[in-house]
């Protein structure tokens, strides 16, 4: 009995995404690549991996048994060349340019994972994408010609909750408690938990939290033609995975902030003020204390969902 190298070659890469998706797991990496919402999504997908394996470990011998009667049988009724030229390719033919080029689409994603270090998102991408400064402005675009940063938010008021995201959400009651909270609270903490929606908030109504104290944590990221005390404290929005990320941020003033990397952590306080910026009024941060940090276990934050029932 003759093993198909292609059969078992198929089953040699569901296995390996099944590996892989497990590592990711068991490593907690896996955070680093989609929201923590869809972790049980991304375990369902290895177990469906590897029940393909083992039916994929069948169709190894399956096939030549198949391929050896037919042609016997074909053989039998002196319809041998007839057989040869109506045959169907059951995946143990020969390699073709088709073939190869499906191997390689689904080995890409295996190979950058397998193969290139884990980076995460940085400010040469929120150069590319653009950053959101306010829920109506997204800011300049990279280059003259970024893309827009994808993932903006609309009001969570109008947000039908996703029935694939069954963590990190709060009632309509609690959410509405949080933000009566926030607009009566004199000093805001930029929580990772609660970083979406308060900063929509304070982008929807600036002047209920001008002269606020607010503390946060951020990368550095500036624009072109930012003077030398400006900068944005920045973080990745993440809805779905790292392919929608949008970047949010505070434009913010600080003396000596020419002196300060791009990329580096800082977690600041300071005084919520409003700035005119591209022709619009935006909330941004005159800080008044800072220090350098390391960049946090986990740099993304994520939107709340709102539950309705």
């Amino acid at each position: 009995m003759r093993i198909q190298l292609q059969q078992a070659f198929r089953a040699v890469i569901l296995m390996t995404f099944v590996v892989f998706l497990v590592q990711l797991h068991q490593t907690g990496d896996i955070i680093h690549y989609i929201n923590p919402k869809y972790e049980y999504l991304s375990m369902i997908g290895a177990w469906l991996f590897l029940i393909l394996f083992f039916t994929q470990i069948f169709r190894i011998w399956a096939i030549t048994k198949e391929s050896v009667h037919k042609q016997a049988h074909a053989c039998q009724n002196n319809h041998c060349h007839d057989h040869d030229h109506h045959h169907h390719d059951h995946g143990d033919g020969s390699l073709t340019l088709r073939k190869i080029f499906s191997y390689g689409v689904i080995i890409l994603p295996l190979a950058t994972g397998l193969l290139f270090p884990e980076t995460t998102l940085d400010a040469s991408i929120a150069e590319k994408k653009g950053i959101m400064l306010s829920l109506g402005n997204n800011g300049q675009e990279g280059n003259g010609g970024g893309a827009k940063p994808e993932g903006e938010q609309i009001p969570l008021e109008h947000t039908e909750p996703d029935p694939n995201l069954l963590t990190n959400t709060m009632t309509m009651e609690e959410y509405e408690s949080s933000m009566e909270a926030l607009r009566k609270t004199k000093d805001i903490t930029m929580s990772e938990e609660l970083y979406s929606v308060y900063y929509q908030q304070i982008n929807q109504e600036p002047e209920v939290f001008v002269g606020k104290k607010i503390t946060l944590q951020g990368f550095v990221y500036k624009e072109e033609g930012f003077s030398d005390n400006e900068m944005v404290l920045s973080r990745f929005l993440i809805t779905h995975c790292i392919a929608d990320a949008g970047v949010v941020g505070f434009l913010s003033q600080l003396d000596g902030a020419n002196e300060l990397a791009e990329d580096t952590w800082v977690e600041a306080t300071g005084e919520l003020r409003l700035q005119e910026y591209e022709g619009k009024e935006i909330p941004t941060i005159h800080i008044t204390d800072w220090k350098i940090i390391e960049q946090p276990s986990q740099p993304y934050v994520y939107p709340i969902q709102i539950q309705y029932l």
